[in-house]
């Protein structure tokens, strides 16, 4: 992350980084979400809380850094199509999340420039 940010500095952008949810990190699953092969690995998903947590914990006081892992909490209908990979849907409600988030820094910018 530092050397993008570095690199933004020196041609003149800003960065940005998102920690995305997983299908670990959703509260409620659908149906079809709990036949997804990789929850009955308990290895993998505690290996996964993990990973997240640590990152969070490093990375929260980063400026550009953004964490978006409960972006589905209020969902509880099929958002995954696996572990990872999320359905057109999934992807709207992350899509519109990341603009969200980075609206009022690009409008900022749009004004001050």
């Amino acid at each position: 992350m530092d050397a993008i940010n570095a690199i933004g500095s020196g041609y003149g952008f800003h960065s940005a980084f998102f920690i995305q949810p997983t299908l670990f990190t959703k509260r409620t699953l659908s149906d079809f979400e709990l036949t997804i092969p990789h929850l009955n690995d308990r290895e993998y998903i505690e290996f996964e809380k993990m990973i997240y947590k640590a990152a969070k914990q490093k990375l929260r006081t980063l400026e550009n850094f953004y964490d978006i892992t409960g972006v589905f909490d209020s969902i509880d209908h099929t958002i995954y199509i696996d572990d990872h990979h999320m359905s057109d849907k999934g992807n709207r409600i992350i899509a519109r999340s990341i603009y969200d988030l980075l609206k009022p820094k690009l409008v900022g910018e749009i004004i001050c420039n």
